[in-house]
């Protein structure tokens, strides 16, 4: 597999990668063609922005056609779901639904809003849903999802609907899509999936970084402290380990790259996408007085991240995955004796 070459990797991190962070630091550090495939196939933008990186990176990747990690594989999909989503024949339509933020228990309200001939139509409605803020909450996120609806006749003439691909719109853009197929054992419509895992790219955390990541409109913005970063040049999916206060109320150790949400089953929006370090922590909004003290004690050792992740990992695996402040203060202190 080839590497990259410069400008094709800037027009890619500057399209594709929305952090500021880690756009910095992967064109310092770029990473393979296969990993940048990955990338640009799971990122919050729009399928015409994908497209277009898709191209930049054909002439890097393996040409296997059928070769669900190659860029010409994906550049075809792609181009065939922006087909699917804007042409829209007389025995197609459109089902919209508007939905909003996963709740603690990964579950999420749904609302049938109507029917449509074209894509335009059903942008047109979003438009003016969101020209009505008595009727939407600004605080909670929102996004839609559009099926698309074929009708069939059999040779007995009889009418059916198949439901070959299904979007996800991010504000009024479509960002990801999945193709569906019917499961004649089943007797149900099923999600094809593909050979993808969690996005696996080094970061440029040390032990002690306090840093906010979302996964909107998926999830709310949340802080973290990184307790173990990555280790020297291994990038692994498990680290770097943080902390964080879930919505639930109490705090996670665990691996950031894992942190992944979203309704499409296809696709994986990484929390690298949109994370940021905060320079002033204590001065944010939610700033959080535990995950501060957690900051300070570690203060960039990677050996003292190390002692607090053995710590906080017993505490968790006792307390049914659970930390409380309680807990975790007790671990702090115990390990600021250890200094």
């Amino acid at each position: 597999m080839k590497t990259i070459d410069s400008a094709a990797l800037a027009k890619i991190l500057n399209t594709c990668m929305p952090s500021e962070d880690m756009a910095r630091f992967l064109a310092d550090n770029p990473p393979s063609p296969h990993v940048l495939i990955e990338l640009v196939r799971d990122a919050p933008v729009p399928l015409l922005t994908k497209i277009e990186a898709f191209e930049a990176l054909t002439p890097c990747s393996p040409s296997e056609p059928e070769d669900a990690r190659s860029a010409v594989y994906q550049l075809a999909e792609h181009r065939r779901a922006f087909e699917e989503a804007t042409t829209i024949s007389d025995d197609e339509f459109l089902c919209l639904l508007d939905c909003c933020e996963l709740t603690p228990d990964d579950e999420w309200d749904e609302d049938f809003s109507g029917a449509f001939a074209s894509i335009d139509d059903a942008l047109a409605w979003i438009a003016a849903y969101y020209d009505k803020p008595d009727d939407l909450d600004p605080s909670i996120p929102h996004w839609f999802v559009l099926e698309k609806w074929r009708q069939e006749r059999g040779n007995n003439s009889r009418r059916t609907f198949t439901n070959p691909y299904t979007f996800y719109l991010i504000d009024d853009e479509v960002c990801y899509f999945e193709k569906n197929r019917f499961d004649a054992t089943c007797h149900r419509w099923r999600r094809e999936h593909e050979p993808f895992s969690d996005l696996n790219l080094r970061t440029p955390y040390a032990a002690g970084d306090v840093v906010a990541f979302h996964c909107r409109p998926f999830t709310e913005e949340y802080v973290a402290v990184i307790v173990e970063p990555e280790r020297e040049d291994v990038t692994d999916c498990c680290w770097p380990q943080v902390l964080y206060r879930n919505a639930k109320g109490h705090f996670d150790l665990c691996a950031l790259k894992h942190l992944v949400r979203g309704e499409a089953a296809l696709h994986r929006y990484s929390p690298l996408y949109n994370i940021r370090r905060l320079d002033d922590p204590a001065n944010e909004a939610n700033a959080d007085s535990a995950l501060l003290e957690a900051a300070a004690l570690l203060n960039g050792s990677a050996e003292k991240g190390r002692e607090l992740w053995n710590a906080l990992n017993d505490v968790q695996t006792q307390g049914g995955g659970r930390i409380s402040d309680e807990a975790l203060r007790q671990a702090l202190s115990f390990c600021s004796r250890s200094e």
